[in-house]
């Protein structure tokens, strides 16, 4: 017995077997080394329009989708939406009243190719971008018009003003 506490009492001086000793020699505890910490890199801004919320009306923009005769281009200011293409539409136009600008409501037909971000809730409108020129071709009377029309500005917060496009020409006027 005496032999047995001696041999104990050996091993516990010398360490061997400690997992937690000072002894580096001895330890069989192993520690991975120190990581160091790299910043983590910028995260993206939501203007991708995969990570824009839809509006109120249910609709989320597609960079690169086609919405009736027109090709969503870009998303400016988070909700400015940006169309490439052109479109010959018939409908009536008139000179608002609230703010006297020069705008267009296609018929039911022609409203087809233009994009709808409010998804039916809105009646289709749009004014000219270039203003002066549309007065110019079709006049400041009200009346009906089949007109060729390039490109579609719009923001998809319906409270943000009318879309506008660009009057390329009128093809036919009444």
């Amino acid at each position: 017995m005496k032999k047995a506490l001696l041999v104990l009492g050996a091993v516990l001086l010398t360490g061997a077997g400690c997992i937690s000793g000072s002894s580096p020699s001895t330890s069989t505890e192993i520690k991975a080394p120190p990581q160091p910490i790299s910043p983590q890199p910028p995260q993206p801004q939501p203007t991708s329009p995969q990570l824009l919320m839809p509006n109120e009306q249910g609709f989320k923009p597609v960079v690169g989708q086609k919405y009736g005769a027109f090709t969503l281009q870009r998303i400016e200011e988070e909700s400015l939406l940006i169309f490439t293409g052109t479109a010959n539409v018939s409908g009536r136009f008139a000179i608002t009243e609230m703010d006297p600008q020069l705008c267009f409501t296609p018929d039911n037909a022609s409203a087809t190719k233009i994009p709808d971000v409010w998804n039916g809730a809105y009646t289709i409108e749009f004014c000219f971008s270039n203003a002066e020129e549309a007065k110019k071709l079709l006049g400041t009377d009200e009346g009906s018009a089949t007109i060729a029309i390039d490109g579609y500005r719009v923001d998809y917060l319906p409270s943000s003003g009318r879309p506008n496009t660009i009057l390329v020409r009128v093809i036919s006027k009444k």
